[in-house]
């Protein structure tokens, strides 16, 4: 009987203890440019930096007919890049982007758009 008064005590032990062992969140940088949110997700060396431009051509109508665009998010020595709407993350092409999409660059070396691995 005495066994089954301790019980909620051991269980609130355990379960505070055992939070406790957890290994925090990866840090993630984050930048919003131009529409494109750029996510970099994980234990990154160096220095987190973006920069680049987007001049849109308007027809007539007042509605975008070409944009030209260089957008480049750089974490240490990893890099993702959109130049006029086409993705280039680690030096390889990784389709089509647009303002909008969330691009996410992990450590390990994924990417992801719109949580679909390109």
């Amino acid at each position: 009987m005495r066994s089954l008064a301790m019980l909620p005590g051991v269980l609130i032990a355990w379960a505070v203890l055992s939070g406790c062992s957890r290994q925090p969140p990866a840090p993630t940088s984050t930048v919003t440019w131009y529409g494109y949110t750029i996510v970099f997700d994980g234990q990154f060396d160096g220095p987190f930096s973006h920069n680049g431009h987007r001049n849109p051509t308007r027809g007539a109508d007042g509605k975008e007919s070409q944009v030209e665009e260089e957008i480049t998010a750089t974490f240490g020595t990893h890099t993702g890049k959109i130049q006029n709407g086409k993705l280039t993350a680690e030096g390889k092409d990784r389709g089509v982007v647009k303002p909008g999409d969330t691009i996410r660059l992990t450590s390990a070396g994924g990417v992801f758009v719109n949580d679909v691995e390109r």
